[in-house]
C-alpha cells in the first residue's frame, strides 16, 4: 500500500456520527449530534459528502481548510454562517 492510501485512510471521516465526533459537536447531554451533520451535508454547506456505499464522508483536511477560510476571511463574526 503506498503512503497516499495510507494518508487517505487516515483522513478520511465515514459516517455522521464520525464526523460530529471530530467536530466535536454534542448534544446538551453528551451525545454526538449526527442530524446537524446531515442538515450541513443536504444544504451543502461544509465539504461533506455521499459516497454510494459509504455513505456521508469528509476529509478532515478539507474540513480543517473550511474553518481556518472562515477565519482567514474574517467571515466569523458573532455566528457561523449555519
Amino acid at each position: 500500500m503506498s503512503k497516499n492510501h495510507a494518508k487517505l485512510g487516515d483522513d478520511l471521516l465515514v459516517g455522521a456520527e464520525a464526523i460530529a465526533a471530530e467536530l466535536n459537536w454534542r448534544k446538551p447531554d453528551g451525545t454526538i449530534n449526527r442530524r446537524r451533520v446531515y442538515h450541513l451535508a443536504e444544504q451543502g454547506t461544509l465539504p461533506i459528502h455521499n459516497v454510494k456505499g459509504l455513505g456521508l464522508t469528509a476529509r478532515k483536511s478539507a474540513l480543517q481548510a473550511y474553518f481556518e477560510k472562515l477565519d482567514r476571511d474574517q467571515y466569523v463574526q458573532g455566528e457561523l454562517p449555519f
